[in-house]
C-alpha cells in the first residue's frame, strides 16, 4: 500500500469491517479461504511468532489466533498495516471477537516495506488481498529479512479471472458515470448561496432522471443508493436540507473514498496479470515457491490466487 492510499483504507476499517469483501463475508473469511488458512496455521508450534502484513482490522490474525485457541497453543500473533486498525470499532461490531483481538499484537502506520522486526523474528509471514498493494520488491525483502530460515510465507492475492475483478469493473464504469455528474461542485455552490432552492432542486432533478437512464441498462446497487438520496434531497425542503447538510457531504465523501479503493484493487490486479513476474520477485528476495493455485468461494467461484513460498537457509 502507498502512503496515498492510507487515509481512504483507515476510513474504511473506521467502520469495523474484517474483511476488505463485507458483502461476500458477514463476518470473517470461511469456507475455502478459512480451510486455506488453517492448514497453514497447522504448522505453529508453541513459542512461535506469525506476523501477518497489510493486516488491515485483522481478518487472518483473528483467524490465527482463534486457531491458537482452540488448539490451546501458546503462540505470538502480528498484525502490521500502513492504514489504521480500528480494533474498537470491530470489537463493538463483533463482541465475539474481542477475546482473540486483545490477543494480538496491532502496529499501525507500518508499511511492509519497512518492518519494524529484528530478522528471523518470524516463523510464518501471512498476507491476504494486501501484499501484492506494496513495492513487490522492497516488500519481499523485508518479509524474508524477518523470517527465520525454512520459514513461510503464505499468502493470497487477487486473480485477475475472478468473478469479484468482473464486478469491482462495471462498478468502477459506474462511480466513473456519478463522477461525470460533478455532485461535488453543485451541493457545494448551493451550501455556499450561489444559486437558490428553485434552481438546486431543478438541476437535482436533471441529476436524478440522468441516473434513473442509466439505471434502466445498469442495474445498481450504487446508483440505487444515489437515487435513493436524489429522492430525499427533492422530499425536503430548504430548511431541511440546510439539516441534511453533513448527511449528504458524508455520503459523497464516503462514495469517493469507495472509487478510491476500488481503483486501487483494479491497478493491483492489473499488476498481477504477470504472475511469473510476481513469482520471481518473491524468489529473487531468497523465497522459493513450493506451491500455487487459485482460491474458490464455496460455489466454485475463483476469489484469488494462492502462494506458499519458504525462506531459503542463509
Amino acid at each position: 500500500m502507498k502512503i496515498n492510499q492510507q487515509a481512504h483504507w483507515s476510513e474504511y476499517w473506521k467502520q469495523g469491517y474484517i474483511t476488505s469483501l463485507p458483502q461476500d463475508f458477514s463476518i470473517n473469511y470461511n469456507g475455502k479461504i478459512a480451510d486455506f488458512w488453517r492448514k497453514q496455521f497447522k504448522s505453529i508450534n508453541m513459542n512461535d511468532s506469525i506476523l501477518d502484513i497489510c493486516t488491515g482490522n485483522g481478518a487472518i490474525a483473528l483467524l490465527c489466533q482463534g486457531f491458537l485457541t482452540n488448539e490451546n497453543i501458546k503462540a505470538k500473533v502480528y498484525g502490521i498495516d500502513l492504514a489504521e486498525n480500528f480494533q474498537k470499532s470491530v470489537i463493538n461490531n463483533f463482541p465475539e471477537q474481542k477475546t482473540n483481538s486483545n490477543k494480538i499484537t496491532f502496529i499501525n502506520n507500518t508499511p511492509v516495506e519497512n518492518l519494524p522486526f529484528e530478522d528471523g523474528q518470524f516463523n510464518i509471514v501471512t498476507s491476504q488481498f494486501g501484499f501484492e498493494y506494496c513495492d513487490w520488491s522492497k516488500g519481499a525483502a523485508e518479509v524474508a529479512r524477518v523470517l527465520q530460515a525454512g520459514g513461510r510465507f503464505a499468502l493470497i492475492t487477487h486473480n485477475p479471472e475472478s468473478s469479484i475483478i468482473a464486478t469491482m469493473s462495471q462498478e468502477r464504469n459506474e462511480h466513473e458515470f456519478i463522477e461525470s455528474l460533478d455532485f461535488d461542485s453543485l451541493f457545494n455552490e448551493y451550501y455556499e448561496n450561489k444559486f437558490a432552492y428553485t434552481s438546486f432542486r431543478r438541476k437535482i432533478k436533471k441529476i436524478n432522471k440522468s441516473i434513473l437512464s442509466y439505471q434502466e441498462i445498469k442495474k445498481s446497487m450504487l446508483l440505487e443508493n444515489f437515487l435513493n438520496m436524489l429522492s430525499s434531497i427533492m422530499a425536503s425542503t430548504e430548511k431541511h436540507l440546510i439539516t441534511y447538510k453533513e448527511q449528504i457531504f458524508n455520503f459523497i465523501k464516503q462514495n469517493k473514498q469507495a472509487y478510491s479503493r476500488l481503483l486501487d484493487l483494479i491497478d493491483a490486479n492489473n499488476a498481477l496479470t504477470n504472475l511469473e513476474q510476481f513469482v520471481g520477485v518473491l524468489e529473487y528476495a531468497g523465497l522459493g515457491c513450493t506451491k500455487s493455485g487459485t482460491i474458490e468461494l464455496a460455489d466454485d467461484i475463483k476469489v484469488g490466487n494462492y502462494y506458499i513460498f519458504i525462506k531459503q537457509h542463509d
